[in-house]
Formats: structure tokens, sequence, C-alpha cells
């Protein structure tokens, strides 16, 4: 997710909320039954979300390869997890 122009003005948990439960829904009809995120600045709206601070390293590898993961977020980003 990222922010856009459209949503600004409101709390960023307004904003997330339903974004959030679309992914997951999505994810969940799709046969998916974890999710993972990396985040460097609302790590207090996930655990809200059902989501946990996971260790970096305990991603599988494919995560842990996706340009996301590996080079566009700092090391100092939270990795959090979701099993639906």
């Amino acid at each position: 997710m990222v922010r856009t122009p459209y949503l600004s003005g409101k709390p960023y948990w307004a904003r997330l909320s339903p974004l959030l439960t679309h992914a997951e829904d999505l994810a969940s009809a799709s046969g998916i039954s974890e999710l993972r995120l990396l985040t460097t600045t609302i790590t207090d709206f996930f655990p809200q979300a059902a989501y946990a601070a996971v260790n970096r390293g305990r991603a599988s590898s494919g995560p842990q390869a996706s340009m996301q993961f590996a080079q566009l977020c700092p090391a100092s980003a939270v990795c959090m997890m979701k099993t639906l």
C-alpha cells in the first residue's frame, strides 16, 4: 500500500483499514493463508489488525527475494505477519 493524495486528510487507520481488509479478503479468496508486510512508520496500526512483528529472517525465500524485501525497504523496516 502507498499513500495517495486522494486519501490525505483522514487518520491513517481510517484510510488503511478498508484497504487492508479488502487485500486480506482477496488473499484469502485466492487460497493464501499468510500475509507478511514491511513497514517503517506505522507499526502501531498493524497489531490492531492482528499482525504480529516477526524476525525478518523468518520469512521464506520467496519474500526475501522480492525487490521490496531485498532492496527497497531498509533493514530497519519491521516485518509483520498475519495468518488468515
